[in-house]
């Protein structure tokens, strides 16, 4: 079986009414070999209840916040994420940034990573480029992270 990868392109305003790209719920969810080009929130696996939850092979260009982790009782998975503008700049595709200098934006409102409740992550291989803040580990009212 030859692998393959899924490119997702979405069209965002830079408004704080946009949901999340991609929400986990439950056990065992995966999301992998996933291109987002431009979501303004990718990947939620931290609003609802899950565990053992697998995100690998992920491109994107986020432009509020990459991935948000909480709530996991179980051990999750990143691998292999990346959050660069070039994801979006790079491809051509319309509509193009309309904020101006995108490095600027992302460098003011950009968090990569948000993980608060998780029972024993595993982050490998992961980063994010020009966030304000790359990796975030907090208790957002779930109690923090006991093991990262």
């Amino acid at each position: 079986m030859q692998p393959h990868h899924t490119f997702f392109r979405f069209f965002t305003s830079l408004s704080a009414d946009q949901g999340w790209s991609i929400r986990i719920d439950g056990e065992l969810c995966q999301v992998v070999d996933v291109t987002l080009t431009n979501p303004y929130q990718a990947i939620d696996a931290g609003t609802r209840w899950n565990e053992l939850h697998l995100i690998r092979n992920v491109f994107a260009c986020p432009l509020k916040t990459g991935v948000y982790i909480d709530q996991c009782t179980d051990i999750g998975r990143v691998e292999n994420v990346h959050f660069n503008p070039n994801f979006w700049t790079r491809m051509g595709l319309a509509p193009a940034f309309g904020g101006g200098d995108i490095k600027a934006y992302l460098e003011q409102n950009l968090v990569g990573f948000k993980i608060g409740r998780t029972d024993w992550e595993f982050i490998f291989n992961s980063f994010v480029i020009f966030p304000v803040v790359g990796f975030l580990f907090d208790d957002f009212g779930h109690g923090p992270g006991n093991a990262v």
